[in-house]
Formats: C-alpha cells, sequence, structure tokens
C-alpha cells in the first residue's frame, strides 16, 4: 500500500467527466457527475421534445434540432470560455449548470409560442381583426424606422417579462427538490471551496445550497446587479459569457442551426474566437469586462456578419417568417378564448413550472402536445374564421405565399435608415398597406428587420445617455440638487457599464493604462463605419380561403 498516495488530500474541486454524449456540432460533451444525473431527469429530458426553431423544418427539413442538444451545447461552450478566463472548477462548474439549464423552461416550438403568451396577456383586439392587426404593426415599425426610439435604461433590465422562457426556467430551478438535491449530493458536499473559503461547515450546506441557486438563477435571466456570495470576482463575467452579443447561446445556436439547417452563413472560426477570448478590468467600473483582443477583431467580425446573414436567410425566411406569425396568432386565440377548448392548465405556465414535480401536465407540455391542440381547432365550431384559416395551414403544411412577389415583398439592405426608409415608402406592398383602412380579410402585411448589432458608438451612447440621465432624475429624501447630481453621475456610470458588459468588446489587458472599448468604436474594425447596417423586409401574404 502507497501510504503517502492514501493520505494524499486535495481540498480543491476538480472538473471529472464522468460520461459523454456525442454531438454533430462540438463532437464528444463530457458530463461532470452531477450534470449527468440531472440529464436523466424528466424536466430535462423534456427539452429533446422542444423544437430549436419552431416550424422552420418545413421550410428546411434538416432543421430538426431540440432545445436539449443545444443546453447541452451552450454548457460545453460556456466551460471553454470559463476555463480560458482562467476560472476555478468551482466557478467553471456554477456556469457549466447555468447553460445546461438555460432553456430548461422554454415553450413548445420556442420563441414563435413564447411571443403568443406574452401577446395574451394584452389582448384586447377581437381575434377576427387579427390580419388587420398585423398591417397595423407593420404601419407603425415602418413609421419609426427613421426615428427609433433608443432607450438607454434597457441595459440595466433583466428580463422584464414572467413570462420569458428564462424567467419560467428560474420557477423551474427555485421550485425542483430534484435538481437541488443533485447539485447539493453531486457538487456540494464533494467540495471543500466554501467550508474553507467561506467558513461554513457542511452541516450549513443546505444554506450554500439557495445562494448557489440564486447564482444559477440569475446567471440564466442576466441579472448582472445579482451579489453573488461566492464567486464575487467571476460572477459578472459569467452573466456576460451567458448575456451579451458574445454569449455561448448565441455561438452556439449560430454553429448549430448552419449545420442542421443547411446554410454555411452561420459557420466562423470558434477556435480562433476562444483563443482571443480575454478579460480586462475596467478601470472606470472596476468590473471585470470580457472581450476579445486586437488579433480576434476579424473572428469577431465574422461572428456578427454572418450572424446577421443566417438570421436574413433563416430566421427572415418569407415562408419560414409566416409560418412563424401563424403559429403565434393560433396559440393566442387558443390559451386567451375560453370556448378555444384549451385546457386552462396550460395557460398559465409559471403554475405550471412550480407544480411540475407534482404532476406531468408541464413535462408533456410539448410540439407534440400543442400541434394537437392547433389541429383540434380547425374543427372547432367557435374558432374565428381568420384564425381557422391560419391553423389549416399549419394543420395542412401549407405554406402562406404571396401572389405576385414583385408586387407583395420588398426588401432593402443599408446602413442609411433615410435612404431605407424611402425605398420602403415607395414600395408596391407599403403603397397596398397604405390603402387598407377597417378590416382586412384576405392578407397578412409582415414587416421584420435585423441589425447587425443594437448598440451604438460611444459618442451617440453618450448623447443619449446625457438626455435619458438628467439630475431631476435623482430621488433623494431631501431633494438636495447636489444629491439628485450624484444619483444621476451614478446612473451614468452603471449605464456605461452595463454597456460593455452587454456588446463585443475589444480588451488589451497587457497594454497598461487601456480601457475596455466597443468593437465599433475602433479604427481597427469595419463595424465602425457599417454597425447601422440593417435588413429590412416587408411582406404581403395571400391567405387562402376555407
Amino acid at each position: 500500500m502507497n501510504m503517502a498516495a492514501d493520505n494524499l488530500h486535495t481540498t480543491e474541486y476538480r472538473i471529472k467527466m464522468v460520461d459523454s454524449i456525442i454531438d454533430n456540432v462540438h463532437g464528444f460533451i463530457g458530463l461532470t457527475e452531477v450534470e449527468c444525473e440531472i440529464e436523466k431527469l424528466p424536466i430535462f429530458k423534456r427539452l429533446q421534445n422542444i423544437s430549436q426553431l419552431g416550424l422552420t423544418s418545413r421550410v428546411f427539413p434538416c432543421a430538426l434540432h431540440n432545445r436539449y442538444i443545444h443546453s447541452l451545447g451552450v454548457m460545453h461552450i460556456v466551460d471553454q470560455m470559463a476555463t480560458r478566463l482562467e476560472f476555478s472548477d468551482d466557478a467553471r462548474q456554477i456556469i457549466r449548470l447555468a447553460g445546461m439549464l438555460h432553456d430548461i423552461g422554454h415553450y413548445p416550438f420556442s420563441h414563435d409560442v413564447e411571443t403568443a403568451y406574452d401577446d395574451a396577456i394584452q389582448l384586447s383586439d377581437s381575434p377576427s381583426e387579427e390580419f388587420s392587426n398585423y398591417a397595423t404593426k407593420a404601419r407603425e415599425t415602418i413609421k419609426n424606422l427613421t426615428s427609433p426610439q433608443v432607450d438607454v435604461k434597457f441595459f440595466l433590465d433583466r428580463r422584464n417579462s414572467e413570462l420569458h422562457h428564462e424567467s419560467i426556467g428560474e420557477t423551474v430551478i427555485s421550485n425542483s427538490a430534484n435538481i437541488k438535491k443533485l447539485i447539493l449530493e453531486k457538487y456540494i458536499n464533494k467540495t471543500d471551496y466554501y467550508s474553507e473559503n467561506y467558513n461554513y461547515d457542511k452541516s450549513q450546506n443546505e444554506k450554500v445550497l439557495r445562494s448557489i441557486i440564486l447564482d444559477i438563477c440569475a446567471i440564466i435571466v442576466g441579472d448582472s446587479k445579482h451579489k453573488s456570495e461566492f464567486f464575487p470576482k467571476e460572477f459578472g463575467m459569467m452573466v456576460q459569457i451567458m448575456h451579451s452579443e458574445l454569449d455561448a447561446d448565441r455561438i452556439d445556436y449560430l454553429l448549430r442551426d448552419a449545420t442542421f439547417s443547411g446554410i454555411s452563413y452561420g459557420a466562423f472560426d470558434f477556435g480562433v474566437l476562444i483563443q482571443n477570448l480575454d478579460k480586462m478590468l475596467d478601470p472606470d467600473s472596476n468590473e471585470y469586462i470580457v472581450g476579445v483582443t486586437i488579433d480576434g477583431i476579424g473572428c469577431a467580425e465574422q461572428y456578427l456578419l454572418n450572424r446577421y446573414f443566417a438570421y436574413s436567410q433563416v430566421i427572415h425566411h418569407k415562408y419560414t417568417s409566416i409560418l412563424g406569425c401563424a403559429l403565434q396568432s393560433v396559440v393566442k386565440w387558443l390559451i386567451s378564448d375560453d370556448e378555444s377548448g384549451f385546457p386552462d392548465e396550460y395557460k398559465d405556465v409559471k403554475k405550471l413550472a412550480e407544480n411540475h414535480e407534482n404532476d406531468a401536465l408541464y413535462i408533456g407540455y410539448t410540439d407534440a402536445f400543442l400541434m394537437d391542440k392547433i389541429n383540434r381547432a380547425c374543427d372547432n365550431a367557435n374558432c374565428p374564421e381568420q384564425i381557422k384559416r391560419l391553423a389549416r395551414c399549419i394543420k395542412e403544411y401549407e405554406l402562406l405565399a404571396m401572389s405576385n412577389q414583385d408586387d407583395d415583398e420588398f426588401i432593402c439592405s443599408g446602413i442609411d435608415e433615410s435612404y431605407i426608409s424611402e425605398k420602403i415608402e415607395n414600395s408596391n406592398p407599403f403603397i397596398e398597406l397604405g390603402k387598407t383602412d377597417g378590416s382586412i380579410q384576405d392578407v397578412i402585411y409582415r414587416y421584420s428587420e435585423m441589425r447587425l448589432t443594437k448598440h451604438i458608438p460611444h459618442k451617440d451612447f453618450e448623447e443619449r445617455l446625457n438626455k435619458a440621465v438628467k439630475p431631476e432624475d435623482g430621488n433623494t429624501e431631501d431633494g438636495n440638487t447636489e444629491d439628485k447630481s450624484d444619483f444621476a453621475e451614478n446612473l451614468k456610470a452603471d449605464y456605461r457599464s452595463d454597456r460593455l458588459q452587454d456588446g463585443l468588446v475589444i480588451v488589451e489587458p497587457n497594454n497598461p493604462g487601456s480601457k475596455p472599448k466597443m468593437l465599433i468604436d475602433s479604427d481597427r474594425s469595419m463595424l465602425r463605419d457599417i454597425y447601422n447596417l440593417r435588413y429590412c423586409v416587408l411582406r404581403r401574404y395571400s391567405i387562402p380561403k376555407l
């Protein structure tokens, strides 16, 4: 017996893969012990029955991938990013769990059904006016094209809807005794990190668990203001690599959607991107900012441009776009009309998520379940004709078409908003849209756009920031103007920090005196000149009669 080896003891938790899953995007994806056990839970297996791209497979037949393998892919990528950023193994395990669980609250058919639930809360118009509603939305969006209202406060927001899939995921995790038990037994009880660094003994591991669950949920919903008890240094970076223009979620679905849909636009040199990933302490905010080094600028540009092209070719494809529109309208009617026949239990998704371990309703809320309800809508005598026509198109795999593509579709791409606006307003679909007063019975107008980045250059950002944050915005009990001024300056500092954490940033950690800089502000990047690039589409679809 080797006594020296027998007495050897390490207090450090080590990431050790005990199993793996083969993935055609990343190859073998390793699973630690706690991940291996969570993967077996019905609540996680449910994601195998949630399509990644909704009804897109009707147009791109190979796009049959699901939220299950995407979630494991995000876990794999986020770990590569965390390793590159020199996270401890304990911190890596936390961010791996957040990546694995980030989509556990997703709706059937993903984002289109989520949008339907969100819209149903605000429903005020009759479903019989659904086609008119789309025309109104298109008209209003185009009208605001040349005068975009950008509120800088969005940088500070966590998910502002309780129905957002990440908020539902937070509910699932917070109410899952199984997930908590596995994290406690398969991870927390097997590390001395918390007892040795934070004076917790093993009997207090339940308290440690509560804090860890809060960390994981805050990462998932993008709450950068959450104060992590155990990972104060890494937490801001954890949120960035899960919620920013350069996050693991976007990277995986871009690579995955390109692989499965058959398009090549989503491909980019992921290895070069990881190799040039780094962090830098922002001297103004004293927060670590994650970005790419100067050598990674070309790859970062490739990533943003290919994401732009992938969206224009797949998400905003003329048929996938209208299928998503039809799906939203039908589901919105199902969950908002008492006579739709849709089970009441499924109208409150948050409650379903809370009780998912007490009954099987949420586990069974999948694409197949919802498609059955959509198919039944076609035979429901109470279904409005507008909705029934859309439901039939979904049921019978009928693509909603344009009568004459030259007259019914306008596409424009460019960086000059005034030019694009003028082109749209002189297009045939927009001219026809202007003639639509009152009820519309036979067509749907669909306007969509894709921007290269939602961010703006530093100079423009500061101008809007100064207009948005004024001393009188501060709330002080004594009404002291000086206090209000300090409040405004502190708020501006928060906005500046959040902008860097949310955007794609260049970092130079080995260059003393330098600061993190947005890619769109760099003289080295072509994005400085084309940051405002947008792809705008206005289409007019003919809806088959019953």
